[in-house]
């Protein structure tokens, strides 16, 4: 939900950034801002955020979350299906009674 919520508002604010810009564009030259000037403008802002989140240590801090939720994942998932799951391949099938 996190990773959904920071998603949505990274989106909006990069957009926002692109709206702002092409307005400014708009008032200064008279000319609309193109969709390649404004993806342009969305990727470089992302790599310029990226460089300042690497900076900072967010980037190494998302993988040590990322990683935990992988072994947490393992540990409720995959671990009992593999163990259960096998247990219950292996048994033999239970013959069931029918009535007529």
């Amino acid at each position: 939900m996190i990773f959904c919520a920071l998603l949505e508002s990274g989106t909006g604010a990069v957009h926002a950034i692109n709206e702002r810009i092409a307005r400014a564009w708009k008032a200064r030259r008279g000319v609309e801002f193109s969709s390649t000037a404004r993806l342009a403008t969305a990727l470089v802002l992302l790599i310029v955020c990226m460089f300042i989140a690497d900076r900072f240590g967010l980037v190494a801090l998302i993988a040590k979350g990322y990683r935990a939720l992988a072994y947490i994942f393992l540990a409720v998932y995959v671990l009992p299906l593999l163990t259960l799951g096998l247990m219950r391949l292996r048994r033999p099938p239970t013959l069931s009674r029918e009535t007529p």
